[in-house]
């Protein structure tokens, strides 16, 4: 029975150790120590946010982010203009709690519209602009590509005044260097084709066989004969091309290939582009027309034409910036105007298979007949008459506007259910029997004598009544498009509308607050985890151009904890090339220890910009200072660093890009956020010594526990008291760490039993 007994607990205390480790896996932990830290946890309070704004009524606009209404206390984060897509695209830094934004529009348009949006996997994506366009393409239909130029690697250096043919054979690149001239022969690609890249002056009869030339800033390429090589083939040029024997201009002709033109490019005429896409961002002339057969034109720059002849429909035109048209054109393909201005200088007829899509301006001097589809959402005038036949399809957006001189309608227009389009006669309407106004349109017509002619007229059309706002493509009465420093934003919406070179302002953690970076300073040995050995407050202010480009970096600091004897410095690495820096001024460097090169960053950097904010921080707080109750409160001063870009940046890294310090005046003793890389300065013979196990490669500033010696938090840190452990004065940073973040995203915020006051310093 003794036996049974014995057997019988042994039973019930192995069930009792299953229990608890199956069940009890996460007991409250009561100090850092303590805790169960995942290999990939980076002790992040903040998440990068990818904002993906479009607007689909293609209206220029400046997009504003805030943290919540501005009405209701809401502060600005980000701030910049949309591209040439009509899409706003920016990346910027929330804390982790957040799961909507607020985001406001202001277009050129004098349109406001706003709303909460929300977050979804680090991703801000939403669209503004009601009226959507199904067809309405978001990048090129033709993408620039990246081709070999003068440095790249080479078989055969074509030498000066090289004479007789040049023959390029399958998978060979050719090169006539820079400042060498040919002008004596072909080039004649065999096999399947290879690369001549012209970096000097060319001058072939003709090209011949499948292959790619490429001209380069530097060169230049005359073809005497017609450029009608063999199917396949590949011209991109980014100097300067001419199709021209003596005074008479030759034809382009090119079946399955490809033509990019980034310089400037003349011929007589492109007499067939079949299943051949055209990209133009330079300047493209021809003096006779453009024919096309299953063929895409995309126009980025200036392309001058005669007149488009369509070999079948199946044909998109995209233009971005200038087209313009000397003769008259029949429009049997879909033409798309997006963000420039298409200017036909005599008769437009959009045939029924035809389509244009304007969203800035076409202009036409002559008369434009319509049998096939017009989508207006910009300004379509012309100096003449404007006859819609029946079966046409005409839609028109809010605040677009037509004007023309005369009008002659034989279908239906349907108008915008927002705000109102407009339609200007300057002398004599004819509305026929059949034809129809509908929606919100504002119908003008200047002698004030409309013939109707039973007409089909909605009861939201007026009549000189409703005007429509003015932008950069349409003469309305809107937002004023006053410009005086001619960057592309109105004034109205400018913050600096009288320097070209900035625009906008963006903020972390916002306009208003400060976040903190709170250090730990024995590494390598670890410390106490009350990370207040040094805490910093900090707001960054980020100045951008009419691109969306930094060109200032203005960061705020002041030192609001210093739980150390020793004497340490403070500094940010940024992601900018230190040569890209003009000047940094008002970093606090009083002793000798940090040497400095000519535009203020610390010398001995060359991929990162590093500036030391504090050589010292004992000068400027004193040391033991604002961490041990009842000891009196030192308020420093904010100390505001200006960081000016000689060169616009697309990208600097994101807040709060890389702070630390270096301990007691030993430069190479760096202590970052974990995982963030050191600058150059730092002795890497600390690395693995005591209690840190950075690998100088993939993990950096970790203990073997993953402990960190610094942590950021996106609001001004209440830190602990010294000596106090942060889990003993923060009860939710255990379950948040200990969930890799998941968990109380907000652990540093003051709600219910979130503190323990007795361990916070007040």
């Amino acid at each position: 029975m003794k036996a049974t007994y014995l057997l019988l607990a042994l039973l019930l205390f192995i069930l009792a150790g299953c229990y608890r480790g199956n069940f009890d896996i996460n007991p409250e932990v009561t100090n850092f120590e303590n805790l169960i830290i995942a290999d990939d946890f980076d002790f992040k309070s903040s998440n990068e946010i990818n904002a993906r704004i479009t607007l689909s009524d293609n209206d220029p606009s400046v997009v504003e982010i805030y943290t919540t209404d501005p009405n209701e206390d809401g502060v600005l984060l980000k701030k910049g203009i949309s591209d040439k897509t009509h899409i706003f695209r920016n990346t910027f830094v929330l804390p982790s709690y957040y799961e909507e934004v607020y985001v406001l529009r202001r277009s050129f348009g004098g349109k406001i519209e706003s709303k909460y949006c929300r977050i979804s996997d680090g991703d801000l994506y939403n669209s503004f602009g009601g009226e959507n366009k199904s067809t309405q393409t978001n990048s090129y239909l033709v993408t620039a590509g990246t081709y070999p130029d003068c440095s790249s690697a080479y078989d055969y250096d074509v030498p000066n005044n090289a004479s007789g043919n040049l023959q390029v054979t399958s998978g060979e690149t050719w090169r006539l260097d820079v400042g060498n001239t040919y002008d004596d022969g072909k080039i004649k690609f065999l096999g399947t084709g290879g690369y001549m890249i012209i970096c000097g002056d060319a001058i072939v009869s003709k090209v011949q066989g499948k292959g790619t030339i490429v001209v380069t800033s530097t060169g230049s390429l005359k073809v005497e004969d017609e450029y009608h090589p063999t199917n396949g083939s590949t011209l991109i040029n980014y100097g300067d091309v001419e199709i021209k024997d003596g005074s008479s201009w030759e034809t382009i002709n090119l079946k399955n290939g490809l033509i990019e033109n980034h310089g400037t490019m003349e011929a007589n005429k492109i007499d067939k582009l079949d299943n051949t896409d055209l990209l133009n961002t330079g300047t493209l002339t021809l003096h006779d027309k453009l024919k096309l057969k299953n063929s895409d034109i995309t126009n980025d720059g200036t392309l001058i034409v005669e007149h488009f002849d369509f070999d079948n429909t199946s044909c998109i035109i995209e233009n971005f910036d200038q087209i313009t048209l000397s003769e008259d054109v029949d429009l049997e393909a879909d033409l798309n105007n997006y963000s420039g201005t298409i200017h036909f200088e005599k008769k437009l007829e959009i045939k029924s298979t035809g389509s244009l899509y304007n969203a800035c301006e076409v202009y036409i001097e002559e008369e434009i007949k319509v049998e096939g589809d017009i989508e207006n959402a910009g300004y379509i005038h012309s100096d003449d008459e404007m006859d819609i036949e029946w079966g046409a399809a005409i839609v028109l957006h809010e605040g677009s506007l037509i004007s023309i001189e005369d009008f002659e309608l034989g279908s239906a227009i349907i108008g915008p259910t927002g705000n109102y389009a407009k339609i200007e006669v300057n002398d004599n309407s004819d509305l026929k029997w059949g034809s129809g106004l509908s929606g919100k349109i504002d119908y003008c017509d200047d002698d004030g004598t409309i013939e109707s002619n039973l007409a089909s007229i909605g009861n939201d059309v007026t009549y000189c009544v409703n005007e429509v706002p003015s932008t950069n493509c349409i003469p309305g009465n809107g937002v004023s498009m006053v410009d005086q420093d001619n960057d592309g934003v109105p004034d109205a919406l400018d913050e600096y509308p009288a320097d070209a070179t900035r625009a906008f302002n963006s903020y972390y953690p916002n306009a208003i607050d400060f976040a903190s970076v709170a250090f730990e300073d024995l590494w390598p040995a670890k410390g106490d985890y009350d990370f207040n050995d040094l805490v910093v407050d900090f707001q960054y202010q980020l100045v951008s151009d009419a691109n969306n480009e930094v060109v200032d970096i203005i960061g705020k600091y002041q030192i609001k904890a210093v739980g150390a004897t020793l004497a340490n410095g403070f500094g940010v690495s940024f992601d900018v090339d230190p040569t890209k820096v003009t000047s940094v001024t008002g970093t606090q460097i009083t002793g000798n220890l940090i040497s400095t090169v000519s535009n203020g960053l610390e010398q001995g950097h060359t991929n990162k910009s590093v500036v030391i904010i504090y050589d010292n921080v004992n000068n400027t707080a004193g040391s033991m200072a604002n961490t041990t109750p009842g000891s009196p409160t030192v308020t420093s001063a904010i100390t505001t660093v200006t960081i000016n870009l000689n060169t616009p940046q697309a990208s600097i890294g994101t807040e709060p890009f890389n702070p630390f310090i270096f301990i007691n005046q030993i430069r190479g003793r760096e202590v970052h956020l974990a995982d963030h890389e050191p600058t150059a300065l730092v002795d890497t013979s600390y690395f693995g010594e005591d209690n840190d196990a950075t690998n100088g490669s993939t993990v950096f500033y970790k203990t073997a526990a993953n402990y960190p010696w610094a942590i950021e938090v996106p609001t001004s840190f209440v830190y602990p008291i010294e000596k106090a452990d942060i889990v003993s004065a923060h009860n939710k940073f255990a379950p948040w760490a200990e969930s890799s973040g998941a968990s109380f995203t907000n652990w540093f915020e003051n709600q219910p039993g979130f503190r323990n006051g007795t361990n916070i310093y007040q």
